[in-house]
């Protein structure tokens, strides 16, 4: 016995009585006054709750663009009648419209109507506006076929969820009720259980990449193991060998024998995020490591034999760094056998409320254990998405969090925290020409740090490349505290600050940017 909920949208209350007397004459329904209904589809048997919403205002608050209704978000099957009065044609259609309704984001959603609007030019409307189906009136197998695409729908996402399900308690910050994430997490699961297969995730900055990755290894075999993270894009190529493959002794003038990432990892699973940023003589090194599982240590011929999991993250595209000769077409097939693309924030809009509430349990399990976290009220939740996140699901967090630190204990979270949180953020803006003089006072005369400055001078408003800018100043030293890169951005950005500007971090296009800061009251 499966439950199933149908609400209907339709000025008339008795229509859900006749369909089940039209269903009832097929010997698909048990006839009964009231609901739940007893429906048998083949080899489904439903307990058919049902809700008819006569009202045309609660119709229209029910699909509130941004914020649908509970009726709409909690049932499994959708009837919505086109003709809702006499005169106002099309009425369903267009509240579907305006509601922003997506194909696939939550229930079966089905427009019923007469045989008059019933012309090729409504069911293409109908269909763009992200209706599933069209139900004739008066035409019971179209509602029987309805209804079991619908409880089909209903028995796949319970699967998904209970996939997901394993990737959440891992990291319950994927928390998820969109039927696009549920589905992704159910792909994602299915190939976290594998041992040894490469994973490339696919995704938009601060699209949660980083935080899947770990989840994939606490749902692996290899769980018990450790799992290492490593990024390309913030260290130069003789570092990141030394990262992944350790040092011996004698590589280099006063090198002590180091481990790398590759072998702390052992028995676990290595992360490289930004994958796309290596340089392709390490993308040659790695290329040799994930087929062979062996590796060489920088100072020694030696080979040793590795056991770990490699997962990839980027949101560059692969195939077109490749038609450049800035990616290895090789590497990148032995990558892309197993393919995972994350869904941005605004794919999975409906997980606003989940993952605000699940950043709330993180934050104060971690700056205050054993309190119970702020509620967050219906307010600040439609504040939040209506709100733009062009970090996705880490933009998020870091407004939940911010608002958190400012929140007193014991207050509900509304929309004036996160209003005032968002007045006292610092904004930056790109520089302009009037800039430039101010900029020049606080430049540095020479060394490292001017060649970063002047380079990123020069390219004003753009991004220079972190491998541009490494080629520029020079091959890294052979630990973090000699490589002159980092060490002149770091510098050049503490001079800056007196001028009101910073060097910007923007992993989206891998490399630097000059900015002004603006202090906001």
């Amino acid at each position: 016995m499966i439950d199933f909920s149908i609400v209907i949208f339709d000025n008339d209350y008795n229509v859900m009585q006749e369909v089940i007397q039209r269903l009832a004459i097929m010997k698909v329904a048990e006839l009964a006054t009231d609901p739940p209904w007893r429906v048998t589809l083949g080899d489904y048997v439903l307990n058919v709750d049902c809700q008819i919403i006569t009202s045309k205002d609660e119709m229209e608050r029910q699909f509130t663009p941004g914020t649908l209704g509970k009726a709409v978000t909690s049932a499994d099957l959708i009837l919505l009648d086109n003709d809702w009065q006499h005169g106002a044609e099309k009425q369903g259609l267009n509240v579907l419209k305006a509601s922003g309704w997506r194909r696939g984001q939550g229930p079966v959603l089905a427009i019923y109507t007469s045989a008059d609007s019933f012309r090729a030019e409504f069911i293409k409307e109908a269909l763009d506006a992200g209706a599933d189906a069209l139900i004739f009136k008066k035409e019971t197998i179209h509602l029987v076929n309805v209804l079991v695409a619908a409880v089909e729908r209903k028995k796949l996402l319970s699967r998904w969820t209970q996939l997901g399900n394993i990737l959440v308690e891992a990291d319950p910050g994927l928390v998820s009720k969109s039927p696009v994430m549920q589905r992704f997490l159910a792909d994602a699961a299915r190939v976290a259980v594998l041992r040894n297969e490469p994973v490339l995730i696919l995704g938009e900055v601060g699209s949660g990449k980083s935080r899947l990755a770990k989840a994939m290894h606490e749902a692996s075999p290899r769980a018990k193991a450790r799992f290492k993270a490593i990024n390309p894009g913030q260290i130069g190529d003789s570092l990141l060998q030394a990262e992944l493959f350790g040092v011996a002794r004698g590589a280099f003038t006063g090198a002590l024998p180091r481990q790398g990432q590759i072998e702390v990892a052992d028995g676990g699973t290595v992360f490289i995020d930004d994958v796309d940023s290596m340089s392709l003589p390490m993308q040659s090194a790695l290329l040799d490591v994930i087929q062979n599982q062996k590796y060489v240590r920088p100072g020694d011929p030696q080979e040793h034999p590795i056991d770990v999991r490699f997962i990839f993250a980027t949101n560059a595209d692969l195939e077109e760094l490749g038609k450049r000769k800035e990616f290895r077409a090789d590497l990148r097939s032995r990558m892309e056998a197993t393919i995972l693309r994350m869904p941005n924030l605004e794919e999975r809009s409906e997980d606003i409320a989940e993952l605000s509430a699940s950043f709330a349990r993180e934050f104060y399990s971690q700056n205050y254990p054993g309190v119970a976290p702020p509620s967050i009220t219906p307010d600040a939740l439609q504040e939040l998405r209506q709100s733009s996140f062009p970090d996705n699901v880490r933009g998020l967090s870091n407004t939940i969090r911010r608002s958190l630190v400012q929140l007193p204990l014991g207050r509900d979270l509304d929309a004036a925290h996160l209003m005032q949180s968002k007045s006292r953020t610092d904004s930056v803006v790109p520089i302009k020409g009037e800039d430039i003089s101010a900029l020049l006072d606080v430049a540095p005369r020479s060394g490292s740090q001017r060649v970063v400055f002047e380079r990123l001078v020069e390219k004003l408003p753009a991004v220079v490349p972190y491998r541009e800018l490494n080629e520029i100043v020079g091959s890294p030293g052979d630990n973090i505290a000699s490589d002159p890169l980092m060490l002149a951005v770091s510098r050049l950005r503490e001079r800056l600050k007196a001028g009101h500007f910073s060097i910007r971090q923007d992993k989206e296009h891998k490399g630097y940017a000059l900015v002004r800061v603006i202090e906001n009251a």
